[in-house]
């Protein structure tokens, strides 16, 4: 049994028991067969002090009766060894993770992500992991981690995070292949609504349109500021629509962009 608590609050009235205990041997009611023999005690590793109001036990098991006597007279071996010989405090781990968080940044549209850890042995390499589902993850970067006694801080950018929830998680590696994974975070990133850019404005002869998608499909309506629609001619290559308003009468109108995801409309010049 591993307990890796930096801190312990125990209350007296409710002590925390933690039990590594071996199995007792079988008996066997009879004097043709021997009992079943004792398992030995288990081990129970605080990587800290024995915290108080805490009742820890390793006990060997007690073997079976070799008889059908009553009280028991001749015993199978118990297990070996002191009681309580597992009992181990102020154990280092090979590795102890410290803190692990990411950050979601509006403006430069990136995560940052910052872990700490201590790291001590052959030391090893972390590899930082994404996924969509938290099931299915890719690894994303990869760093060295050296051996030392002091606690370590290591930094990392997503630049190019999924929309939606992002799902984070370190994953250890040491030199001989033992594998240990960090918790895993979950980052929420707004999905991002796609712009259509409207330009030049004014414009004389021609009106460009550059929508998100490649390709995807963009209804052009022009307007009089009175609301009367007329009659325009575009055509759409790639991501890039052009708008012809060279026999537009100059003057103020309203343009209306409508593509597969979004519609935009702008005071338009012609001039």
């Amino acid at each position: 049994i591993l307990l890796d608590v930096p801190q312990y609050r125990l209350d007296p009235a409710c002590p925390l028991t933690v039990a590594a205990n071996g199995g007792n041997g079988g008996r066997v009611g009879s004097a043709t067969h021997g009992g079943g023999g004792g398992g030995g005690q288990g081990v129970v590793v605080y990587t800290t002090a024995i915290p108080n109001h805490a009742n820890t036990t390793t006990l060997n098991g007690i073997g079976g009766c070799n008889n059908n006597s009553n009280p028991c007279n001749n015993r199978a071996a118990s297990g070996a060894g002191p009681d309580h010989a597992g009992i181990l405090a102020n154990v280092l781990l090979p590795l102890q993770w410290a803190h692990f968080e990411g950050t979601w940044q509006p403006n430069r549209r990136v995560v940052d992500l910052q872990w700490g850890a201590t790291v001590v042995g052959s030391g090893g390499w972390f590899t930082l992991e994404r996924s969509a589902d938290a099931v299915h993850f890719e690894a994303l970067h990869h760093v060295e981690a050296l051996p030392q006694p002091a606690l370590a801080h290591y930094t990392h950018t997503d630049a190019a995070p999924l929309s939606g929830t992002n799902y984070y998680r370190l994953r250890w590696v040491t030199w001989d292949g033992r594998t240990t994974y960090s918790k895993t975070i979950a980052i929420e990133v707004p999905v991002e609504t796609p712009t259509i850019a409207i330009y030049p404005n004014p414009a004389r002869d021609q009106v460009y349109i550059k929508i998100p998608q490649n390709g995807a499909a963009v209804v052009c309506r022009l307007f009089t500021l009175s609301g009367k629609m007329i009659p325009i001619a575009w055509q759409t290559e790639g991501q890039l629509t052009t708008v012809s308003t060279a026999d537009l009468p100059r003057g103020i109108y309203l343009i209306q962009v409508q593509s597969e995801q979004t519609v935009k409309t702008i005071r338009l010049v012609l001039e």
